[in-house]
């Protein structure tokens, strides 16, 4: 291990000192750093993480929290390069899951290749007009299609594999990762699932619909979402990070990325620690 890629939280209060530990911890091991330009700039530090420089990195540091994470996967080059997700927030995140105090020992792992990761599956996100691609990106998360607060209910048509599901009156659609299962999916009460699941969910954001309930389908399922009619404003949202506006009779064609990241666990506690924890389960 060589050459490190950074990307910080620039918000944060203390991130100079936080930079400052990661920067002496690499240098330990006589890794070189790469920092994020928004960062860099910020930091006044010289060597910049470039998407050419994203090609000689050997792993990826991202301290920051779960947005941060997200935003930091457009330096990854390939999926074999391991993602190390510091969490900030004092709280843990579902996806930066190492606090400070474990970097040590986990860049001691990772330099003699003992570290714990899993690889977290992602989603492929198309949207097409006149059969025209006009987006397509890889999300982590979830891909949502949601109407502004002017817009009026949507109806949308979902197909599964070319096979008709149904018609869905709602404020919107997500389908989502086992990763984001915890997110915006969560958040309009879908299931939570184990981040090692093969498998996507496909919700609705307030469904016009009593019967209507989330699913879960196999993850290599193809899912196209066409917005069969919309008056006004309607967005494609892609892991909150870039969203597109839609128009009626376009399609989101979602299905399993083949570039999956490989993300770094702590060896300290694990996903039942972090779901008690952040949802304070069994607490009175």
């Amino acid at each position: 291990m060589k050459y490190a890629g950074i990307v910080l939280k620039i918000t944060h209060p203390q991130i100079e000192q936080i930079f400052g530990q990661i920067l002496s911890e690499l240098t330990h091991y006589h890794i070189k750093a790469y920092l994020d330009e928004a960062s860099a700039r910020k930091l006044q530090y010289e060597y910049v993480l470039t998407q050419e420089i994203t090609k000689l990195i050997d792993f990826l540091i991202v301290a920051g929290g779960d947005g941060t994470f997200l935003r930091s996967l457009d330096f990854l080059a390939s999926k074999e390069k391991p993602v190390v997700g510091i969490n900030l927030s004092g709280s843990l995140g579902f996806i930066t899951e190492i606090t400070l105090e474990e970097l040590r020992e986990t860049l001691n792992d990772i330099v003699n290749e003992s570290y714990k990761y899993i690889y977290k599956s992602r989603l492929r996100c198309a949207v097409v007009r006149d059969e025209k691609t006009l987006v397509c990106t890889d999300v982590l998360n979830e891909a949502a299609i949601i109407r502004n607060s002017l817009t009026p209910i949507v109806n949308f048509d979902i197909w599964v594999d070319n096979l008709y599901l149904s018609k869905i009156k709602a404020d919107g659609i997500i389908v989502a990762t086992p990763t984001g299962s915890t997110a915006y999916n969560m958040a309009v009460n879908g299931p939570i699932l184990h981040p090692e699941t093969d498998a996507i969910i496909i919700n609705a954001v307030s469904p016009h619909m009593l019967s209507f309930r989330p699913i879960i389908m196999p993850a290599n399922v193809r899912v196209k979402v066409k917005i069969s009619k919309a008056i006004g404003p309607l967005y494609a949202s892609f892991d909150g990070q870039r969203g597109f506006e839609l128009m009626s009779m376009d399609e989101v064609r979602i299905e399993k990325s083949g570039f999956p990241v490989k993300v770094v666990q702590s060896k300290r506690r694990d996903f039942f620690d972090i779901i008690r924890t952040k949802l304070k389960w069994g607490e009175k």
